[in-house]
């Protein structure tokens, strides 16, 4: 999704302007298993890490393969 795309490749405005959008849903799966927050984690992009979790996105969902440590370590030093 557009919002997957600007949490992975840094693109902060863009992610405020989608999360605020009511239709958006902020902790949809990629055909990987991964939520916009999972991807802002994977690539340390913190600023959008911030956003996400400002408008509600769940830090607690892992991709499919279980994997949960970079996002728990980027959302936690966050929180």
């Amino acid at each position: 999704s557009s919002l997957h795309y600007a949490s992975a490749h840094n693109h902060p405005n863009v992610v405020t302007l989608l999360s605020s959008n009511d239709c958006t849903d902020i902790n949809m799966k990629d055909d990987e298993g991964c939520t916009p927050l999972i991807k802002a984690a994977q690539r340390d992009n913190v600023e959008c890490i911030s956003i996400l979790l400002m408008h509600g996105a769940d830090p607690h969902i892992v991709d499919d393969s279980g994997d949960a440590d970079q996002l728990s370590a980027n959302c936690w030093s966050i929180m």
